[in-house]
Order: C-alpha cells, then structure tokens, then sequence
C-alpha cells in the first residue's frame, strides 16, 4: 500500500535535552514543518518507524540510553529508507571528546548510502539562521517549495555569511562561533 505524501515538510526530532527538544520544535514550526519529537534512542526509533515518509531527522548524538547513530542506522539498514534527510548534533564536536569520531561517521554512512541524501552535522550550540541555511544547503523539500525561498524572506545574508563548511564530499560540517554576527544598525531601523 502506497503512503500518502505529506503536504507540509516533516520534520522528526530526537533529543534528550527537553528544553532543546522543545526549542528545535518550535524554530522548525514556525518555518512551515510538521514537528514529531522523540527523547531518547528507543523513541527516537519507534518514530522513525511510525513516520517514514518524514523529510528530515534531527537528532542528538548522544542520546541518555544510546546513540543517534542508531537511529540512522536503523532509519537506513533495518528500514532500508534513503529518501529523509538526516541532520546531526551534538555540543562536544570537534572537541577533546570527540576527535574526529563525528567526521569519521559522516564519511562512512555517505559511502555506504550512496543513494541516500548525505548526512550533515552541526554543533551545538547554533543560531536558527544558521539552522535554517544549513536545512537548505540539504536540499530539503517538498511540494515545489525549497527552504531557500522561505530563508530568502526572512534573511537575505548568503549562507557563506552563516559559518557553512562543507568538504566537498557533499557533507557540512558546522562549528560553533563560525558565525559571524549582523550588524547592530540591521535592528534599529
């Protein structure tokens, strides 16, 4: 049987942090998607299972009972999905706990899911713009509308401006304090 296209973006999150969860729910809402929210890797499971036709997973990297890894390997392997955009996060990348495990995982998942879109990461903490611009830099879309147009509206500063690494391997790497911040006269007028 056949599923039903979503008519809006949807948008899965999995985090245990519940004031990030609910904070990514509310950005991604007020940006068009459709937010389903999971808190840890057994939910975040069961999500992915009951929504498979969602566009984008954002999900934390370490999760209290495990790994968001795990999440994407089921979403991949068990499910065989290649169709969701997978964006992770985490606040120790790129740190002294973490080096060069996240890097590590992305090249792995985009070679063994070539027919998948590649997976992205950004590291927390990050500014919704910055969200926002790397969302479209994934391509997400649906029904015609990319986020590039909504981005365009409400932020007309080019994702080069917004911290965006990529490694020309198709995966974005985005660390924090690589923003650079708008000029204050921007908010006065």
């Amino acid at each position: 049987m056949a599923s039903e296209t979503p008519s809006k973006f949807v948008a899965l999150v999995v985090d245990d942090d519940e004031t990030l969860r609910k904070l990514m729910t509310m950005i991604l809402r007020s940006h068009g998607f459709e937010v389903h929210s999971a808190e840890n890797q057994k939910q975040g499971i069961e999500l992915v299972s009951e929504k498979p036709d969602a566009h984008l997973l954002v999900t934390d990297w370490f999760l209290g009972d495990g790994m968001g890894g795990d999440i994407v390997t089921h979403l991949r392997k068990t499910m065989g999905n290649n169709r969701m955009h997978v964006l992770g996060m985490s606040g120790v990348v790129g740190g002294r706990d973490d080096p060069g495990e996240m890097q590590n995982y992305l090249e792995k998942h985009n070679q063994e899911h070539p027919d998948a879109p590649p997976m992205h990461f950004i590291a927390k903490p990050f500014l919704p713009k910055t969200l926002y611009a790397l969302i479209d830099k994934m391509g997400v879309k649906t029904t015609g509308k990319t986020w590039r147009g909504l981005i365009h509206e409400m932020d007309p500063v080019p994702s080069s401006r917004q911290g965006l690494k990529t490694d020309g391997k198709g995966q974005t790497l985005v660390r924090p304090g690589k923003v650079k911040p708008y000029p204050m006269k921007r908010f006065r007028e």
